[in-house]
């Protein structure tokens, strides 16, 4: 008995976790799994040229939907449920579900304590009772109120010779689940741990030793929500990197207020070769970042990222340090968007950086998409506009450049204004950017860990801009997968 899980990060060109963490966890009980990435590249006559030499044995078709857009993935249970009918169709992430696609059951969040209960419904009808009503057919589990996956011994994921990895390829690894911090904008899950649980050294070590022998990885992206939120956690993954018979490059999520406070963490960084940094900045205005949580003054942020840039160059000859920007934030003024990215572009023009406007959601029904801000959104100063026009003109720029917002842009999108702006102001202000030379040169650290084998030294990677990254893109990694998988089958 097998199960067919479908995945996607084409935007990214790297291939997203979840599929492959589910996939670990359905052969652990026995089952077969095929994985079939970056679905979305895919037409239908491609993908029924695998899937109809795999599917006399499928229970049922699972989709990792984070990353999958909506009305494709509609399209595609519809055509599967045509070809392969009596299947059953589940799906899993970190989006939420907000619009009717053809699932029978849907499971947010992360399901590792939830899977015996999803296998007993797929293979032996086991009733599920849901556990939150969101106006969708099908049973929705929220697992993480319901089934909370937090402390797991083993977040380990397999890779099988058929999933066609190639050296330079970024996998996804976590180390621990959960943020100490409760920033106000945020909707993640688990905020405010006191304490991480990590990951043992050996169980972590086994695992890239693993990826490297079968494929050659040395390169990943760590999930956390915050990578440098416990020394220990730093100091084991460091002695893991120091032990390896491999150098291995990470990308990570880095809270740069910590390592202000505590220096030293610039050499535990090092030790584990986490160069390539993403920091949650937000904002260097006084009150706009008390009011979210990161109330830092801004001067010492500012020389905390140029210092960690010092120090890498001078001790590794590796960095690259990603910024996100929010615009529309409490008691932020327009001006200060401008002076922030004058600011970068000044101090950080080799580097990277990137704006989003504010996003508040109004989903009464939909507790996965709630910030601080978006369920207490008068105390923070936010009220709802309305505008036709506006409204219109913002869905055509989201359709025309393909937008992501943490929730679906519908009826519950709470379009907001404040004293000082409001959502379209925010938005294109964003988008002007992201439009115009005004935007990043060089790409984000989750992108340049991708160009590693374009370069001879890993050193010139820093000196890549963003055109000559655009022209390689390492033979669209995307295409060759599908032909490759394609061509697998047509000759089994």
């Amino acid at each position: 008995m097998q199960f067919i899980i479908f995945n996607d990060s084409s935007l990214f060109k790297r291939r997203a976790s979840g599929a492959y963490r589910l996939a670990t966890l359905f052969r652990q009980r026995g089952f077969t799994v095929k994985v079939i990435d970056y679905i979305s590249i895919w037409t239908h006559d491609d993908l029924f040229k695998v899937l109809d030499k795999i599917t006399n044995d499928t229970i049922g078709f699972g989709f990792s939907y984070t990353w999958m857009n909506s009305e494709e993935t509609r399209l595609l249970i519809d055509a599967l449920k045509e070809r392969y009918p009596n299947k059953k169709y589940f799906a899993g992430g970190q989006k939420p579900f907000q619009q009717e696609v053809g699932f029978d059951v849907m499971v947010s969040g992360y399901a590792e304590n939830f899977i015996d209960k999803l296998l007993d419904y797929l293979v032996n009808n086991k009733p599920v009772v849901s556990t939150k009503v969101f106006g969708l057919k099908g049973i929705h589990i929220n697992a993480n109120t319901d089934y909370p996956a937090t402390n797991i011994d083993d977040l380990s994921t397999q890779y099988s010779q058929d999933d066609f990895l190639e050296s330079h390829e970024v996998l996804t690894v976590e180390l621990s689940r959960g943020c100490r911090f409760k920033c106000k904008f945020c909707s993640y899950p688990f905020l405010g741990f006191k304490h991480s649980t990590y990951r043992s050294k050996d169980n972590l070590k086994k695992e890239f030793i693993e990826n490297y022998e079968k494929f050659g990885i040395t390169s990943y992206t760590i999930a956390d929500d915050t990578v440098n939120d416990d020394d220990a956690k730093l100091e084991m993954l460091a002695s893991v990197v120091e032990e390896l018979p491999f150098e291995i490059d990470f990308a990570a999520f880095v809270r740069m207020d910590l390592v202000v406070t505590r220096p030293y963490q610039m050499e535990l960084l090092k030790r584990c070769r986490i160069w390539a940094h993403f920091y949650g900045i937000e904002t260097f205005h006084p009150v706009a970042g008390k009011a979210i949580g990161k109330g830092m003054n801004s001067n010492r942020i500012k020389q905390g990222l140029l210092d960690m840039r010092k120090y890498f160059l001078d001790n590794l000859g590796l960095y690259r340090g990603s910024c996100g920007l929010i615009a529309g934030l409490p008691g932020e003024p327009v001006s200060s968007w401008h002076d922030t990215q004058k600011w970068m572009k000044d101090n950080w023009s080799t580097e990277a950086w990137h704006w989003w406007p504010l996003d508040i959601t109004d989903d009464e029904n939909n507790d996965l998409v709630k910030s601080e801000i978006s369920k207490n959104k008068k105390f923070y100063g936010y009220t709802r506009i309305t505008s036709n026009s506006k409204i219109e003109n913002f869905w055509n720029k989201v359709k025309e450049n393909n937008y992501l917002t943490h929730h679906q842009i519908d009826s519950n999108f709470f379009y907001w204004q404040s004293e000082d702006t409001d959502f379209f102001e925010a938005f294109n202000f964003v988008h002007s950017i992201g439009t115009s030379s005004q935007r990043f040169q060089h790409s984000p650290n989750f992108y340049i860990l991708s160009y590693k084998h374009l370069v001879r030294d890993k050193k010139d990677l820093i000196k890549l801009t963003s055109g000559i990254e655009a022209k390689y893109q390492y033979n669209n990694p995307l295409v060759k997968y599908k032909n490759k998988l394609i061509n697998f089958y047509k000759n089994a």
